[in-house]
């Protein structure tokens, strides 16, 4: 019995697809009893339109891109040097997550920007101590720009870039002109296009937009934002664990777990403070959260750990019946 409840963090196979099945099971009132008859796709740079389609386009795209992201992450946690075999953990979290809340079931768009996000990671990871690196770092300043087309908080994350390269020691002149260029090759892109349609007063409302910040409607989502502050204190449970097993990891793991540290906490006020035209920001909390809860259950086996999870699915279940 002891050592069941110390697996918990670790469940084995026919246990994990049974708790991923649960986690899609949380998608079918959104299919049986959608919210709406029409769906909608938003591309946001360097103009804010909007393509309609059907719901069910609408959540079958999500819930695939949810899928993928989540083996993605997966992924990431070997790449990064903190599991040697792939696990199932990460993909379990980051679906958990998106299924538990509306605003991550409703925005495809945000998935292909933590699908982009994902990517770049990966690649910061592989600059560690090289300064010579100018293919990734522009691939890197090309897909955060990318990103933006989704979901525009991503052009914040631009000269973070370039702190991430200092985490990594691998930051040089270099590299930030070759992260700038794969900039401003999207940029381009974007200037042929206003001048193809003449639309560049349309640039300019979805720039204001994206620098016109508002609080968020507590009255209305109060519930919402209780879950998404839970899920950060949840989170910060991974760190705390990065930090206290910071000397047990190697030198290019520390570097990049900083790195995504770091993008947690600018995560943080673009959630709670959102642009006027934003997509919703929650996938990306989903991102951290995953990644450092992933940590957390993957680098050892202890009650606290299996609590941890415990809260998790109490949490996520709760947020789905109310939300």
């Amino acid at each position: 019995m002891k050592n069941a409840f110390l697996n918990i963090p670790r469940p084995n196979m026919p246990i994990s697809i049974l708790l991923l099945m649960g986690c899609l099971a949380m998608w079918l009132p959104d299919f049986l009893m959608p919210p709406d008859t029409t769906g909608s796709f938003t591309i946001s740079l360097p103009i804010n339109y909007t393509f309609r389609c059907s719901i069910y386009v609408q959540l079958g795209v999500s819930l695939a891109m949810t899928l993928l992201n989540g083996l993605f992450i997966a992924g990431l946690m070997v790449r990064f040097g903190i599991q040697r075999k792939w696990s199932i953990v990460p993909l379990l979290l980051y679906t958990l997550f998106i299924s538990a809340c509306p605003a991550g079931r409703q925005a495809p768009e945000a998935q292909f920007s933590i699908m982009l996000m994902c990517a770049t990671l990966a690649l910061t990871k592989e600059t560690f101590k090289n300064t010579l690196a100018v293919e990734h770092a522009f691939l890197c300043g090309l897909l955060i720009t990318v990103a933006a087309m989704f979901l525009p908080d991503m052009l914040w994350f631009l000269p973070m870039l370039w702190i991430a390269f200092m985490l990594e020691r691998a930051f040089s002149l270099r590299m930030l002109l070759a992260s700038c260029i794969g900039t401003c090759a999207v940029v381009a892109f974007w200037i042929a296009y206003l001048a193809w349609y003449h639309c560049f007063g349309l640039f300019g409302e979805a720039l204001a937009d994206l620098l016109h910040r508002t609080l968020p409607d507590t009255k209305a989502l109060y519930m919402q934002d209780a879950y998404f502050l839970m899920l950060l204190f949840a989170g910060s449970f991974g760190i705390i664990s990065y930090y206290s097993n910071i000397y047990r990891e190697s030198t290019p793991t520390r570097a990049i777990l900083a790195v995504t540290i770091m993008f947690s906490f600018i995560t943080i006020p673009m959630l709670f403070f959102p642009a006027a035209n934003a997509v919703s920001e929650f996938p990306l909390l989903a991102l951290w959260v995953s990644i450092h809860g992933a940590y957390l259950c993957l680098s050892g086996q202890t009650a606290s750990r299996s609590v941890w999870c415990l809260f998790i699915l109490i949490l996520s279940i709760t947020a789905w019946l109310i939300l």
